[in-house]
């Protein structure tokens, strides 16, 4: 508390796998029953028809469900999850704010999030931590591709997000439209 600081708790640098450890512990229904409401889908058949535009699931779920299928430990990164929200706890105190990136690149751009299906692990392990993210716009980059940062408060501080995010949008512009970009 008090002060800034240029460097994000170690935690997040194994953020995919922390993520789908807490997501299990939260519900230990496999992804693959959750994704067949109760019966199981079969992950390799799903995959075959994912291609083909003949399944009714994404591809990153369906890389989740596959995963799940693979024997690992996951109560090292139930703890280290548990261990990584005290330590934002602590940075943020009462009225702290983490700013970190959404994602580990710009916004991509159509159909490359498919190469890199777990590059949402930045936001989903904040979310599955119950901290409040804001998103913000931050304009764009050389190559006229978005830019922009989520703004990370204590649980409860909902508005402390939004009020920083607000400033932060009034200071660089807010959204901008990007140019039309060959595909």
């Amino acid at each position: 508390p008090g002060g800034l600081r240029r460097r994000p708790p170690r935690g997040l640098r194994r953020a995919c796998e922390t993520w789908s450890a807490l997501i299990q512990a939260a519900e230990p229904a496999p992804l693959a029953a959750q994704r067949g409401e109760g019966r199981r889908i079969s992950v390799l058949k799903e995959l075959i028809k994912w291609p083909l535009g003949m399944t009714d699931h994404t591809l990153p779920a369906l890389a989740l469900a596959a995963l799940e299928m693979l024997p690992m430990s996951t109560q090292r990164f139930v703890e280290a999850g548990r261990a990584l929200k005290q330590e934002l706890l602590a940075a943020l105190g009462e009225d702290g704010v983490l700013l970190y990136p959404p994602y580990p690149r710009v916004a991509p751009r159509h159909n490359r999030p498919l190469l890199r299906p777990f590059d949402f692990a930045y936001c989903g392990i904040v979310n599955v931590m119950g901290f409040p993210s804001t998103q913000v716009p931050l304009g764009l980059n050389a190559q006229g591709l978005p830019l922009g940062v989520q703004v990370i408060g204590a649980p409860g501080q909902d508005a402390r997000t939004i009020a920083v995010a607000i400033a932060l949008e009034k200071q660089f512009g807010g959204w901008v439209p990007p140019p039309d970009l060959p595909g």
